[in-house]
């Protein structure tokens, strides 16, 4: 994942997915799918669920995995159902890149 920003921070002067080449789009969505199933399994594997609480590594990825779904998925949905296909204006939310 590491290899992956930096490949992404070097070539990718989208600021926004939908505007991003088609191999950023996928990894992106690759990476953010591989996430969201380690936490699914992890969150399955607490015997009482009431433990992720106790669990400070597990609310740090939870929070790094709900970032990554916003930026990857939410957003992308949103602007595709609003009708906006670039992100002229939209400067603040590559915001969320810095963040992540």
């Amino acid at each position: 994942n590491a290899i992956w920003i930096a490949i992404d921070v070097d070539h990718n002067k989208a600021s926004l997915l939908l505007d991003a080449h088609w191999i950023f789009q996928l990894g992106e969505n690759f990476f953010c799918t591989y996430f969201t199933g380690e936490l699914m399994i992890r969150f399955f594997a607490f015997k009482k669920k009431r433990d992720i609480i106790k669990d400070k590594w597990f609310l740090f990825d939870s929070v790094l995995v709900l970032f990554m779904i916003i930026e990857t998925w939410i957003i992308t949905i949103v602007m595709l159902a609003a009708g906006i296909r670039s992100s002229a204006n939209l400067g603040s939310m590559s915001m969320l890149r810095m963040v992540r």
